[in-house]
C-alpha cells in the first residue's frame, strides 16, 4: 500500500503492470473502499475497489482528472449518485470512434476516413481512453491545449469538429441509452476567424502542361489512366477506383459512364441519385487500349499489391492515389494537388457559359425543383449532359493532339 497523491502518482514510470492501493480507505455509509492505480504502458488508470466490486473510474491527468477528483468521483460512486454504466461499462471514446469509422467504411460508403484515422495521433490518449460517460468540457479543453501546443489552429478546428461528429454519430447509432441525458462535450468549440490556405487553382493551359508531364515522367499505363480519366471527367478519386466495365454504356448519342445510386461522392440510398458523363470517342479509345493490356476481371483500377494483379477482383485501397501522385510530383515538378483538377474543368466551363455541375454530378442536388421536379432523362436534359462534356474533353484533345 501507498500514500497516494499527484506527486507520487506523476513520478512513475512503470513499463510492466503494477497495482497501487491507496492506505486509508474511504469509509462512507459503513462502506468500506480502496481506492487504486493501476499503472501499464505508461497509462495511470484509477480503480475503485469495494466488496466484490472493481471499477475504472478514469485515467489519471495532473490537470484534469488527479488524485483529489478521482477520490471525490469514488465517493459519488459509493453513495449511489453515479450509476453502473457511467462509471464501468462504457467503452472508451478510442472504441466508439473506430466504431463510427468502420460504421462509415463499411455501412454508409463515404469516401476514405484514412485521413480521419490519421488525426487521431493528434489526439491525447487521455481523451482517447476515457470512458465515453466521463467525457467532458475539460477534455475539449485538453485537446484544444495540446494541440495549440504541437500543431495550428486550423488542425486544431478540423479534429475538435471531427470529435464532435463522432461522439454525435457514435450516440445517434450504438450508445443512445448509456449516452441518454449527457451532452457533447467537443460541440461547438472551434476557434473562429482562423484564416483559410488559399490554393493556387490550374488553368486549363497548366491542366495541358501536366497532361504532357504524366506522359513523360508516369512510366506505368495503368496509373497514366487513372489520371487522364480524372483530368477529363474532374471525378474524385474513389469514383474511379469503383470503375469497372458495367459502368460504360453506350446509347444513340454515343459512350457514356452511368454511375448507379452509391457510386458519386455525393449519392447514397436517402437521395438515390445516378449519374452519367459523357465519354469523348478518344478518351473511349485510350480506355479501351488500357483494357487491352491490363485485361482487368472486374475493377478497372483492382489492387497490384500482391504479384501486380493476383486480387483483380479487389478494388485498390483509397489512399494508393495519392501516395502515387506525391511520387509523380517530385519526378516531375507538378505543384498542384490532383483533386484540383476538377476546378479547372468547373472554371473552364463557366468561362464558356456551360454548366460544370452536370459533369461533376453536383446538379441534381440544392433544391427541392433540383432533386424532385426536374425530368434527368429527358432528351434535351441529357444533350445538355452531352455538349458539356464533350466541349472540355474536346478542348483537351484539340489542345494536346498526338499526346492526348
Amino acid at each position: 500500500m501507498e500514500y497516494l497523491n499527484d506527486e507520487f502518482i506523476g513520478k512513475l514510470r512503470e513499463n510492466d503492470e503494477k497495482l497501487f492501493t491507496h492506505a486509508e480507505a474511504i469509509m462512507l455509509n459503513g462502506v468500506k473502499a480502496k481506492l487504486c492505480l493501476r499503472v501499464r504502458n505508461n497509462q495511470k488508470t484509477f480503480l475503485l475497489k469495494y466488496g466484490d466490486t472493481k471499477s475504472t473510474i478514469g485515467n489519471w491527468h495532473q490537470d484534469y482528472f488527479n488524485f483529489d477528483e478521482a477520490k471525490y468521483k469514488a465517493m459519488k460512486i459509493i453513495k449511489g449518485e453515479l450509476t453502473e454504466e457511467e462509471f464501468d461499462d462504457a467503452p472508451t471514446f478510442r472504441t466508439m470512434i473506430f466504431e463510427v469509422l468502420d460504421y462509415k467504411d463499411n455501412v454508409l460508403q463515404r469516401k476514405s476516413t484514412l485521413t480521419e484515422r490519421y488525426r487521431l495521433k493528434q489526439i491525447p490518449s487521455e481523451v482517447l481512453d476515457t470512458p465515453i460517460t466521463m467525457l467532458t468540457f475539460r477534455h475539449a479543453k485538453q485537446v484544444r491545449n495540446h494541440m495549440l501546443k504541437v500543431s495550428t489552429a486550423k488542425n486544431y478546428n478540423y479534429a475538435i469538429s471531427e470529435l464532435s461528429a463522432f461522439w454525435n454519430t457514435g450516440k445517434s447509432e450504438f450508445y443512445r441509452d448509456v449516452l441518454e441525458n449527457k451532452e457533447n462535450p467537443f460541440a461547438n468549440y472551434r476557434i473562429k476567424n482562423v484564416s483559410k490556405e488559399i490554393r493556387q487553382k490550374p488553368k486549363f493551359d497548366d491542366v495541358v502542361q501536366m497532361w504532357k508531364l504524366i506522359n513523360e515522367f508516369e512510366i506505368d499505363n495503368y496509373w497514366k489512366t487513372f489520371w487522364k480519366i480524372k483530368i477529363c471527367l474532374g471525378c474524385h478519386n474513389t469514383e474511379i477506383i469503383k470503375m469497372t466495365s458495367d459502368n460504360m454504356i453506350e446509347d444513340d448519342m454515343g459512350t457514356w459512364f452511368h454511375w448507379g445510386v452509391g457510386h458519386h461522392k455525393n449519392s447514397n440510398y436517402q437521395n438515390m441519385m445516378e449519374h452519367k458523363i459523357y465519354i469523348h470517342p478518344k478518351l473511349k479509345e485510350l480506355i479501351e487500349q488500357f483494357q487491352a493490356e491490363y485485361k482487368p476481371e472486374k475493377y478497372w483500377f483492382y489492387s497490384r499489391s500482391l504479384n501486380w494483379g493476383a486480387d483483380k477482383d479487389k478494388m485498390m485501397t483509397n489512399q494508393c492515389p495519392s501516395r502515387r501522385w506525391q511520387r509523380l510530383k517530385r519526378k516531375s515538378g507538378i505543384t498542384f494537388a490532383s483533386d484540383l483538377f476538377r476546378h479547372a474543368l468547373s472554371t473552364f466551363l463557366y468561362t464558356k457559359r456551360l454548366k460544370p455541375e452536370v459533369v461533376t454530378g453536383h446538379c441534381y442536388t440544392g433544391s427541392t425543383q433540383r432533386e424532385h421536379y426536374i425530368n434527368w432523362h429527358d432528351p434535351d436534359v441529357v444533350a445538355e449532359f452531352k455538349e458539356t462534356a464533350n466541349t472540355y474533353q474536346q478542348a483537351l484533345v484539340d489542345a494536346l493532339g498526338d499526346e492526348f
